[in-house]
């Protein structure tokens, strides 16, 4: 009696494998013959093909720290200065202005924390941005500004 139920438990078991062999190659055989599904992800984006609405947006209320530079041996002054990004400012993961971008300042006025500078442009990939930002003190190492409406650039 033995040798029968072990026959028999061999034969259910072949079935068993059987069938889910042959529902896994049907399955197989129907998504071959779907068409694949396209994903929509950040991740998927072509990197050398140019969008129109390809651009990062800095959200208005993000401060940018920059180094004040003036030619040599002057001093502010009411004329247009140079200075640099000394902080990337970042929006997620992306770089939206890296360290070191030349930045334009502009004397506004003189008040009671001394000379206020604001930044008039950004110069991203020899491209100038306007931008919008607050006043900051003129400080020999490093002026706060922070952006009062947002900024786009272009990837």
């Amino acid at each position: 009696m033995k040798p029968n139920l072990l026959s028999a438990r061999s034969a259910v078991f072949a079935a068993i494998l059987f069938l889910g062999f042959s529902f896994t190659a049907q399955s197989q055989q129907n998504s071959s013959s779907e068409k694949p599904k396209t994903s929509t992800s950040v991740l998927d984006r072509v990197k050398n093909k140019a969008e129109d609405g390809d651009f990062i947006v800095i959200p208005a209320g993000q401060e940018i720290k920059v180094d004040p530079f003036f030619p040599a041996g002057s001093s502010p002054t009411s004329r247009v200065d140079q200075g640099k990004v000394i902080v990337p400012v970042r929006v997620g993961f992306t770089t939206a202005i890296p360290a070191l971008t030349k930045v334009h300042l502009q004397f506004t006025v003189t008040s009671e924390d001394g000379s206020l500078y604001r930044i008039t442009d950004v110069e991203i990939n020899k491209k100038f941005y306007k931008i919008e930002i607050d006043e900051a003190p003129y400080a020999a190492s490093e002026m706060r500004f922070t952006l009062t409406k947002p900024l786009r650039i272009a990837r």
